[in-house]
């Protein structure tokens, strides 16, 4: 799924619509800041306008027919309902008449222009302009919260649907009340969402109660009822819904988007994701796989082209980081409570977990590609651990490791608290794991924040705070110790495949991709909103970033194109490559 990401809030965004016209975007978010934005230049996402509007948040907006105004409603002190000029904020009448927090609002894409609000109150208000006054409030058929009120493309009705499990349809140019959904199988639960289709002549409802249903906007009658799954749970309510052409689309508890045809009561397709921050990545390069863990404890898989294939494990279980094996069919995943888990994927949804391992503060585990074995970093100790799930070895240390990579041949590098890099490998003839040596630069010197092995084991890259410093393995020589361009700690780095490239990252939004064997010659590739959680190579060219903003992030990079080299008293260049979203982020 090819996306644009934009940045522009600070707070988390809770609404955002397209202009009629498709040249701009409104977004809004919790706070009350409503920014207008370029889509025609991707590359820039040029701001129109900035304005704030409902000062305890915006929960939804609409936009005029030609593009010119916005009417916004939320949780404001003095008002809930605004509407303004999209270029320069100027309001377009005063918008009085709800009590308390408005949830929705829709303009009427035609003259006479009219707009409809529905909210906390119980009242639907229907409001003439420009400039726009109320007219019309309707107070007396909805007895609980008005969650949607929507205008019908050819503007003849306008529906509102609340949380009284009820719908009603008015006139859609004089508010004359028209008729209701049937209560005959009607919704069991809150009616969160409602879109019309482009026809007008039908309406898609989304409901608490784990349904969608269709109904005739004609008689009220429902037409078909989707079922969202054999056995719903809690997270399969239906919180709000989309018809657009012939897609037909619902957004559950767990954000997940479900696709919906017609002439079938089952959903077509399910577009998964992640609610909280994305904490570790795992890739298998070789099946163009990939799993994903958060720090709500959400294990899901991957596929590269085709996006999410659905939870890897059945049930959260807390995971802290995660690691795949050759054969991308088990995971090791270190839990926050200090222990280890290895699990098959295609386990059974209520198989019971394997007995964990103990491990005190367990959190990096990586794949010795080598053995097929598991290494895990714990408090004071290096474990390895089998497919099978069995602990084979330790090492215990002296000092506390803070990072762990594994290269050819079982070569393997674990920062250390004390200042050192130290190398271990690993003898599959009698089953240990012995230290072989410790690198330490005598400029930079501090805990060790991450390390990487390059596949052939040559080179060691590792961060000292903000300096990667890089070294040959073999010799024991510093090759460089000047790349300095990250303004925040590094905590992640890995090596492309072919060993040409290196990227970092960690608690800025940015990642850096460097070239091997040249001192200044590196991309900047804007990643995410707060920082980098992780990085990964699907292969030579494509690197995988997840991090605060829940989305994981596949960089396309074309290397025949050379980037700047600079000094290092100069700023570095920036080039964002094209993201391709395997998983849509909240606002798709």
């Amino acid at each position: 799924m090819i996306c644009e990401l934009y940045y522009g809030h600070k707070s988390p965004t809770s609404v955002a619509k397209w202009s009629p016209n498709e040249n701009w975007i409104c977004s809004a978010d919790s706070t009350g800041h409503v920014l207008v934005w370029d889509m025609v230049n991707t590359e820039e996402h040029i701001l129109r306008l900035t304005r704030n509007a409902c000062g305890n948040g915006v929960f939804d907006l609409a936009w005029s027919d030609d593009s010119q105004r916005i009417c916004v409603c939320g949780a404001g002190k003095e008002r809930s309902v605004e509407v303004f000029f999209a270029d320069n904020g100027a309001a377009v009448g005063d918008m009085m008449g709800h009590v308390g927090t408005v949830l929705s609002c829709s303009f009427r894409q035609q003259r006479p222009y009219r707009v409809a609000t529905g909210g906390e109150d119980r009242h639907v208000n229907f409001y003439k302009g420009p400039p726009f006054q109320l007219d019309q409030s309707d107070a007396t058929h909805h007895s609980n919260f008005v969650n949607q009120v929507e205008f019908s493309p050819d503007n003849a009705l306008l529906v509102s649907v609340g949380s009284d499990r009820k719908g009603f349809l008015y006139n859609g140019k004089t508010f004359e009340y028209v008729s209701a959904l049937s209560d005959q199988n009607a919704h069991t639960g809150a009616i969160m969402g409602v879109a019309w289709s482009p026809d007008s002549h039908r309406l898609l409802t989304a409901s608490t109660d784990k349904t969608a249903k269709i109904w005739d906007a004609a008689t009220g009658a429902c037409v078909q009822t989707f079922v969202m799954a054999p056995k719903p749970e809690v997270n399969d309510q239906q919180l709000g819904c989309l018809w657009s052409r012939d897609i037909l689309m619902t957004v559950n508890l767990r954000g997940e988007l479900t696709y919906l045809d017609e002439r079938s009561p089952q959903p077509t397709r399910v577009i998964r994701g992640h609610n909280a921050p994305v904490t570790s990545i795992a890739v298998h390069q070789p099946s163009n796989t990939f799993f994903t863990s958060d720090s709500a404890g959400r294990l899901l898989s991957w596929d590269v082209n085709e996006g999410c294939r659905g939870a890897a494990l059945p049930n959260p279980i807390n995971t802290c980081a995660v690691a795949c094996s050759r054969d991308a069919e088990t995971l090791c995943s270190t839990l926050r409570d200090g222990k280890v888990v290895v699990k098959p994927v295609r386990a059974v949804p209520d198989a019971p977990l394997p007995e964990p391992i103990a491990l005190p503060e367990s959190s990096q585990t990586v794949c010795d590609p080598a053995t097929g074995n598991f290494l895990v970093m714990g408090e004071a100790a290096i474990v390895v651990v089998s497919p099978a799930g069995q602990q084979i070895a330790a090492l215990p240390t002296a000092y506390r490791p803070t990072c762990l990579s594994v290269g050819a041949e079982s070569h393997i590098a674990v920062g250390g608290s004390d200042q050192f890099l130290h190398m271990l490998i690993w003898n599959p003839e009698n089953n240990t794991l012995g230290e072989v040596g410790t690198v330490q630069s005598p400029i930079h010197k501090g805990r060790i924040t991450a390390c990487a092995m390059s596949p052939n084991g040559q080179r060691i890259a590792y961060s000292v705070g903000t300096t990667i410093l890089l070294y040959f393995w073999a010799d024991r020589q510093l090759e460089f110790d000047t790349w300095l361009y990250h303004v925040g700690e590094i905590s992640t780095m890995a090596w492309s495949p072919d060993g040409a490239h290196l990227a970092t990252g960690g608690h800025e939004p940015n990642i850096l991709v460097w070239y091997a064997g040249e001192r200044y010659t590196r991309l900047r590739i804007c990643a995410d909103n707060l920082f980098v959680t992780d990085v990964a190579w699907v292969n030579d060219t494509d690197v995988m970033t997840v991090g605060s903003d829940m989305t994981p992030k596949l960089w396309r990079i074309d290397f025949s194109v050379p980037p700047a080299q600079t000094p290092a008293s100069s700023p570095a260049p920036s080039r964002t490559p094209t993201s391709v979203a395997p998983t849509p982020s909240p606002a798709l």
